[in-house]
């Protein structure tokens, strides 16, 4: 295989791996708030990250904002906290 070929079958792996790939909310972008990542995300799941959200608020400072940090929910207090 000449380099140009293995080049272009890199770029096709690579463009279908990203494909499938997603956040919580599916072709709508990356989620900006806690709320909106987890209206993405379908049940039962999304109760136990309620459930896991609230254990968080009890245990963090009160001052600890929530954020969205690498697509993902996280408190911020500062610094990422969780």
């Amino acid at each position: 295989m000449d380099s140009k070929r293995k080049g272009c079958s890199i770029a096709r792996m690579k463009k279908a791996r990203s494909a499938t790939r997603g956040s919580a909310r599916k072709g709508k972008g990356a989620p900006r708030t806690v709320d909106e990542y987890l209206s993405g995300v379908p049940e039962p799941a999304r109760s136990t990250l309620s459930k896991v959200r609230a254990t968080i608020r009890s245990a963090v400072p009160p001052e600890a904002t929530e954020t969205i940090s690498y697509r993902m929910p996280a408190f911020k207090h500062k610094g990422i906290v969780v």
